[in-house]
């Protein structure tokens, strides 16, 4: 722990006799130095740690005694230093040609909240919101308008533009098909399960043209006669 100690002068205006005070500079307002900042803010943000463990750990691990007052102030400080990285992240997810979102339950202070997510080929933007709903849908999206990468919620099945159903999704049916007793179904999802995965490859070694127009022919109806999951 590295200490800077600050003299603070105080006095009083000789003209309106208004009391006065020296400030800290702002690089030191915070109390807490960047690296501690850091640390706390990965503790709370991305591993969910509760403010009273960050409290014990910084004091029994790093020595340094802090209140849960502080705590709050620290994460606010870093909540603040990613607002501009975080728009940066929405204005480039809103401009993907293609987009997969999904929704998971969340809770925050045990109340029960949703964490959407737009994931794209370069960044990934969260939106935590009370609703599993469209509101909530809308507010995640606002005028992107991608092709839509999701599974069968219903939500997401009203998507007006290019929608792209999950492959994993598709291959969990495929693969429930298969393990059918009626032979014809079995046979039905064994087809499915080595089509879908051979589509997973094409991803990475592109087919010819006309190869690719064949998969899709038999993918398609395939698509839409397949179970659908409930999200």
């Amino acid at each position: 722990m590295d200490i800077t100690h600050f003299v603070l002068h105080q006095g009083t205006c000789a003209g309106c006799g208004k009391p006065l005070k020296a400030q800290l500079p702002t690089e030191h307002q915070a109390g807490y130095g960047p690296r501690l900042t850091a640390l706390i803010g990965e503790l709370v943000g991305m591993h969910r740690t509760p403010w009273r463990l960050v409290q014990d750990f910084c004091h029994s691990v790093l020595h340094i005694p802090i209140s849960l007052g502080a705590v709050q102030k620290v994460i606010n400080r870093a909540s603040q230093a990613i607002v501009p990285h975080d728009e940066a992240i929405a204005t480039l997810a809103r401009q993907a040609p293609v987009g997969s979102i999904d929704e998971t339950p969340w809770y925050c202070q045990h109340t029960l909240q949703w964490l959407w997510t737009l994931t794209t080929e370069t960044v990934s933007l969260s939106l935590i919101h009370p609703h599993r709903s469209k509101e909530a849908f809308a507010a995640l999206i606002e005028d992107w308008q991608g092709i839509l990468v999701s599974d069968g919620y219903g939500v997401y099945q009203h998507w007006v533009q290019s929608r792209q159903t999950c492959l994993a999704h598709l291959m969990r049916s495929a693969r429930g098909l298969s393990e059918k007793r009626d032979p014809q179904l079995a046979a039905c999802g064994t087809w499915a399960l080595k089509a879908l995965q051979g589509l997973c490859h094409m991803a990475k070694a592109p087919p010819q043209r006309g190869r690719v127009a064949r998969v899709v022919c038999a993918i398609v109806p395939l698509d839409r006669s397949l179970p659908r999951p409930c999200g």
